[in-house]
């Protein structure tokens, strides 16, 4: 892609970053909290709790296949970043609210179709805004996941301390939400740097016409 204007890394650089802490973070908390989620609010056994994480895995590979299938032919990864993230903030909506098996096995299915890929489409965006500096936004990107890793357990493990599971899942509403926001910046300044420059096509028009009342 090429684009009419420098892209800002204090804005859709920093944002993109920011996705990089909160995409993993999500990750991390589906992977430890979800069966206690099944168990603890929703009331399910420990066998059928660690099914719904089975779910969740499942959902995830079917998402980075057709990811893979999909993305760069029918659609662009800067609308799966955000399309994701929404998707994503009305499954956990769903699963906090509505308390039962089914809705648990469903909404795990559908957590980890959402969840996954959304990570890796950051990266590449980030590095298609700043071509020339790929292996330092990688190694910038990868800080923000190791730190969502980091600090992701404390603060959960300190909300389990105060709440219960319950505030763990909300906890991640605000990490989700903050993700849908930071993924609206990057779509809209990537729609504005990607449009056309009509004034680039104006000077090339001049230029040409120079031309030819010179030949």
């Amino acid at each position: 892609m090429i684009f009419n204007s420098q892209p800002k890394f204090s804005v859709e650089g920093l944002a993109l970053i920011v996705l990089g802490f909160t995409a993993p973070a999500m990750l991390y908390i589906m992977n430890i909290w979800l069966p206690v989620f099944g168990r603890e609010a929703v009331g399910m056994s420990l066998v059928d709790s660690l099914k719904l994480y089975s779910l969740y895995s499942i959902g995830a590979v079917i998402s980075v296949v057709i990811l893979s299938l999909i993305v760069g032919r029918r659609v662009k990864a800067i609308t799966i970043i955000l399309l994701y993230p929404i998707l994503s903030l009305i499954s956990i909506l769903v699963l906090i609210t509505i308390k039962t098996p089914v809705v648990a096995a469903i909404m795990s299915f559908m957590l980890g179709v959402t969840l996954a890929g959304v990570l890796q489409l950051g990266l590449s965006i980030l590095c298609e805004f700043f071509w020339d500096r790929k292996g330092r936004m990688t190694g910038v990107m990868y800080s923000a996941t190791a730190l969502a890793t980091a600090v992701v357990p404390l603060i959960t493990g300190y909300i389990t301390r105060l709440y219960d599971i319950q505030g763990v899942f909300t906890f991640m509403i605000i990490i989700n939400a903050i993700g849908i926001f930071v993924s609206a910046i990057v779509n809209y300044r990537y729609r504005i740097l990607a449009k056309p420059d009509h004034r680039l096509d104006m000077d090339e028009f001049d230029y040409q016409a120079e031309s030819s009342k010179a030949i």
